[in-house]
Parts: structure tokens; sequence; C-alpha cells
């Protein structure tokens, strides 16, 4: 009864969809760490690495850097940005939406944006701005050194564009998975707490 009910209240088909929602990483996860996924679904998002978010020098390939500048609320805001968290415990926190201490970064499309994005989360979820960061009470990262931060990785990273477009389709494909997972286990908590209620009738 209570998995006819989750069926009728979210349909069929995204239900069996949640428990088929791993993907196919092999190609992209280092081969030491042995793991096995199977193919995506039909459905979610592919990622196209476009031309013109890369550029070529002397030095060989790199990442398109945004323009970066401190946020101010009195600015239009422009498609294709997103924020960095400047201020406090999660100084280098990529955001969606502005908040009042954070940096504007302005992207040339949707999938630059998107590289982007998940390049900031990545350092800032590996702690790559500790060394950084500045004030004993709260801490801070100067935009200066947050600038030079995310151009050496873009340099980096960017020699392989395939593997970094195959890295960043799977992490736009894992975080898709994790939001349908999040609403099905609110569902599912709201489901038993149904059935509680019949219980005690």
């Amino acid at each position: 009864m209570p998995i006819r009910l989750l069926k009728q209240n979210y349909g069929s088909r995204s239900f069996n969809n949640c428990f088929r929602g791993i993907y196919s990483l092999w190609s992209v996860i280092p081969r030491h760490l042995s793991l096995t996924f199977v193919l995506p679904l039909r459905g979610f998002k592919t990622y196209d690495m476009n031309k013109q978010n890369f550029s070529s020098d002397n030095n060989g390939a790199h990442i398109q850097l945004p323009v970066i500048r401190q946020y101010n609320p009195a600015n239009t805001q422009q498609p294709n940005t997103f924020y960095i968290l400047c201020k406090g415990l999660n100084s280098g926190k990529p955001l969606t939406a502005p908040t009042a201490n954070c940096f504007e970064l302005r992207c040339i499309n949707p999938s630059h944006q998107a590289s982007l994005f998940w390049i900031c989360f990545a350092l800032w979820k590996t702690r790559s701005y500790d060394q950084h960061l500045y004030g004993s009470v709260i801490p801070f990262i100067r935009l200066s050194n947050f600038k030079a931060v995310l151009s050496q990785t873009c340099l980096r990273i960017a020699t392989n564009e395939v593997k970094l477009s195959k890295l960043i389709a799977a992490l736009e494909n894992v975080n898709q998975i994790e939001r349908l997972t999040d609403t099905k286990l609110k569902l599912l908590a709201a489901l038993k707490i149904a059935i509680f209620r019949d219980l005690l009738k």
C-alpha cells in the first residue's frame, strides 16, 4: 500500500527512475577506485563543453575566466552569473543567488557557467581557499586571492577538455539525482506520517 500511494502521488515513471538513477562514471573515475555504475537514464542532461569557453596561447589551452567583481546589489543582475561567498566559515562556497558578502562571476554562456561553478565547488569542498583566508574572528577571502586560485586551477585542469567535460557532466547528473532523491525522501517522510496517523486512529 505505501508503495502504491507513493507511485500515485509522484508518478510511476519518476518513482522507478529514482532507484535506477546511478550513472556510468567509469570512464572518468580513476581505475584504482574499482567502481562500476549502470548507464545513465534517458532524459537526464548531457554536457557540452563549448569551444569558446577555452582559449589558447603559447602556454597551451586554458579555460576562459569570467568577469569577477565584488557583488553590488545596485547593479542589474546578468544572465549566466553565479556567486562566491567571500566572508565567513564557508568563504569560497559557490551560490546560485547573491548574498550580502559575495563575489559575482559573469560567464559567457550556460555551459561556461556550469563548468566554472563546479570547479569553484570543488575548490571549496577540498578547502583550497583555506590558506588564503584572513581575519581572526570572521574569516574572509580577498578578491585578488580568489582570482589567483581560480586562474591557476583553470590553467592546470584545462589540458584535457574531454576529461573535464565528462567530469562536469557526471557532476551535473549526480546533482540531478541528488535533487530527485531529496524530493522522494521528503515524500516518503510525509507518507510515513500519514501511516502513523492511520495507525493511531
